[in-house]
């Protein structure tokens, strides 16, 4: 929550005006800016997510109204326009093609669709892009602009809902969480620990391995909105491709919510003195000897193994050890003890997105290698100095861990 809306909910409190916080249809209304309906629509979840079941009985009612607005759609047109590029989906359109006031007009529009029942979502094309040197390609899915609309207001309304309750040491595609607080965890756990010998996995086509019927199973359980799973359904169809797509708005945060009940909680409650940390697909577990890890990867892919989703790596090729002269690798790091201090190294035949979303690239023949990398050692400084200031404990990695606040920077 940022610190403009805990201002803003203080300041109902102390007007003792809470239940308006709650109230979808106050909040709905027609009064303020983009900017104030937003800030409304925030707090509203936030309120409900403090009041439990109760809280989401009053709003879930009415979640289609908010996914139709045309504020949210405008709000969704805006990030995408101004963060996702000029890639024209199969139609051809762009973004900077339309005019504000043809925007209004086109939104208008999609509003009205939604709430008749007529939206399905159009063509889509399919795009190989490659991982990196060796690694072979990717599959994305290209939709037109309209449908990337859609999916992103629907992560605009469920985000403040799901991410709040996600596991603690669940890093990717998470408000105000990134790689750097992921390898700020990992190196904090491992040196306090003495959780030296390390098993980095990743999850094979975790996106494609995503099982709708399952997904919406579980959307329906915790939701209780027919109309709008029935409407994610929709939204989620008419792909030729298996599970989620990959590259679509709502995708990351889909895989977050199915890999939280189905992986990270059960882990907690089975493993809950072995640390496992996960940036979506990849998972990181840390181990104090070979026969834990040998362990912790077999509870691993049994837990896996009912999702539908394998892991890519065997067993020998991911157990690594920090303190050994090579170290290991997770997400493109290479992470090792150097004269009993901690080291990091960007590895240069990787691409990573910084968390101020710009993308680095660092290559060792040509590139000045310090300078790609000070991002990198300064936005982990910075999430170190987070972590051990006492503010961003886990409290699910130690029964002793200090519990704090769950906003992460930078």
């Amino acid at each position: 929550m940022s610190e403009h809306i805990r201002r803003f909910l203080e300041q109902r409190w102390a007007e003792n005006e809470p239940d308006d916080l709650l109230d979808p249809k106050r909040v709905l209304s027609h009064r303020g800016n983009e900017e104030e309906f937003h800030d409304r629509r925030e707090s509203m979840a936030a309120q409900a997510i403090k009041r439990g079941r109760k809280g989401l009985k009053i709003i879930t009612p009415h979640l289609m109204e908010f996914v139709s607005d045309e504020r949210m759609l405008r709000e969704a047109w805006n990030h995408l326009a101004a963060n996702c590029g000029e890639a024209p989906g199969p139609d051809g359109d762009v973004y900077s093609a339309y005019s504000s006031k043809d925007v209004w007009g086109e939104l208008r529009a999609l509003r009205d669709k939604i709430r008749r029942g007529e939206y399905v979502p159009q063509k889509e094309r399919i795009c190989k892009i490659p991982k990196g040197h060796g690694r072979g390609t990717r599959t994305l899915v290209i939709q037109s602009i309209w449908d990337r609309v859609v999916q992103r207001a629907l992560l605009q309304l469920l985000q403040p809902l799901f991410d709040p309750k996600f596991d603690d040491l669940s890093f990717g595609f998470r408000p105000k969480r990134g790689v750097w607080n992921a390898l700020a965890m990992a190196e904090h756990r491992c040196f306090a620990d003495g959780r030296f010998h390390w098993l980095s996995v990743d999850i094979r086509d975790a996106f494609g391995s995503v099982p709708i019927p399952r997904l919406l199973e579980r959307l329906s359980r915790k939701l209780r909105a027919p109309k709008l799973v029935d409407f994610i359904k929709v939204v989620l169809g008419g792909t030729r491709m298996p599970g989620l797509r990959q590259g679509g708005p709502l995708s990351p945060l889909l895989l977050n919510f199915y890999l939280d009940y189905f992986l990270d909680r059960k882990w907690r409650k089975i493993h809950p003195q072995i640390p496992l940390l996960r940036y979506a697909d990849d998972i990181l577990i840390l181990c104090r000897t070979p026969q834990e890890a040998r362990t912790a990867y077999a509870a691993l892919v049994d837990l896996l193994c009912p999702t539908g989703m394998q892991l890519k790596e065997t067993f020998e090729s991911a157990l690594s050890y920090v303190k050994s002269e090579r170290g290991t690798d997770w997400m493109g790091f290479r992470i090792w003890n150097e004269d009993k201090k901690e080291a990091i190294e960007l590895r240069s035949d990787r691409r990573f997105l910084g968390q101020s979303g710009r993308i680095l690239q660092a290559r060792s023949d040509g590139d000045n290698f310090a300078t790609a990398c000070k991002p990198v050692t300064l936005g982990l400084a910075k999430a170190k100095r987070a972590l051990l200031s006492g503010c961003l404990y886990s409290s699910n990695v130690a029964p002793d861990s200090r519990v704090g606040k769950r906003e992460w920077v930078p």
